[in-house]
Order: C-alpha cells, then sequence, then structure tokens
C-alpha cells in the first residue's frame, strides 16, 4: 500500500547558527525516499531538510516533513523526531501528522 505522510508544526529555533530537521522513525529507523535506514546519526546520501536560525534571536517558523512510502498491510507506529546540530535548541509545538493512503490492491 502507498501512503502519503506529511507532518507540520510550529518550530522555534534558539539564536543564530542554529539548525534542525524532522525525520519519520519507524522501529528505530529513520524513513526517506521510500527507504528506511538505520537511525545511527549519520547523513543520508541524499539532500538533508536542514531549517536554519539567520537572526540574532529565536524566531518561530513552521516546519513540516513529507514523505511517500510503501508498506505491506499491518500496523505501524511512526514517531516524527527532530535532528538538531551541537549547539542548537528546538521547541515544537501544534503539531500535526496526516496519513493518507493514495493506493492500494484489493487482493
Amino acid at each position: 500500500m502507498l501512503y502519503e505522510l506529511n507532518f507540520e508544526v510550529i518550530c522555534r529555533l534558539s539564536a543564530s547558527g542554529s539548525a534542525s530537521e524532522l525525520e519519520f522513525l519507524y522501529n528505530d529507523h529513520k524513513l526517506r525516499e521510500n527507504t528506511f535506514y538505520r537511525n545511527d546519526g549519520l547523513g543520508v546520501d541524499s539532500e538533508r531538510n536542514w531549517w536554519f536560525n539567520t537572526l540574532p534571536s529565536s524566531r518561530h517558523f513552521v516546519c513540516s516533513r513529507a514523505e511517500t512510502v510503501y508498506l505491506a498491510a499491518g500496523t505501524y507506529v511512526l514517531d516524527v523526531g527532530a535532528r538538531l546540530n551541537y549547539y542548537s535548541q528546538t521547541v515544537v509545538f501544534n503539531g500535526q501528522l496526516a496519513v493518507k493512503l493514495t493506493q492500494y490492491d484489493l487482493s
């Protein structure tokens, strides 16, 4: 079954130089481009989705993450995690996760 996942949240990044990104997580793996990678803190070869704060003080903005993934029939628990650079502090609130089943096999 093909699912479209979309997560949107209000983020607050700390002062200048801070950066963060959101990732979908499942069973200690992160989802990127319809592939699950071990969540070992290393970057994936594909482009990263970082949000940067270049202002001298904290700021609020909408950040989101979207993925399309094929999953076998079953029950799944997906988490959304935030990856930060070493001097960041991120606060998130008012998050909303939307899951849309876009294709399925009746058999």
